[in-house]
Parts: structure tokens; sequence; C-alpha cells
């Protein structure tokens, strides 16, 4: 099985990409816990329900700020320092 080699630049903007990917997840589920938040404040979802359901999106937003800041910092070896990723 032979590996697809890529050029820097197709190296950085696949890298490019997956930040922006990274970045657009991240906004989402963070969008998604404010309003779970607002919601339950407010008293519009039953308590267990409610509270439970911005737990699990709480949960999944900083997962995705933890993946976010992981291609961010693969982006940024690559970008500034040339370091190529040893990650897919």
């Amino acid at each position: 099985m032979s590996e697809q080699v890529l050029s820097p630049q197709e190296l950085n903007e696949l890298w490019r990409r997956r930040l922006q990917a990274a970045l657009r997840q991240y906004e989402s589920a963070k969008d998604k816990t404010v309003k779970l938040w607002d919601e339950h404040v407010h008293g519009l979802t039953p308590h267990p329900d409610g509270a439970f359901g911005f737990q699990q999106a709480l949960q999944e937003e900083v997962m995705a700020l933890s993946e976010y800041r992981r291609v961010l910092d693969v982006y940024y070896q690559l970008a500034v320092h040339g370091h190529k990723p040893q990650v897919p």
C-alpha cells in the first residue's frame, strides 16, 4: 500500500481546512450549550432532562474545543515551523 505524498502547500491547505472544520464544530457545540443553558435557567425544559441535556452539551463543547486546540497546534507547527504532522 503506497502513501500519497503531499506538497507543502497541499499539506498546509489540508490542515487549514481541518482547522476550519474543527472551529465550526466547536462553535456549533458552544451555541448548543448556550441555547440549552438559557432554556434550562428560564424553566423551558423539565428539571432532570434539562440539566442532563445541558451537561451533555457542555461535554460535547469541551470535546470539540479539545479537538480544535489539537488541530490548531498541528497547523501552527506546520505553518510557522514547517514541522510535518505525525497524525492523520
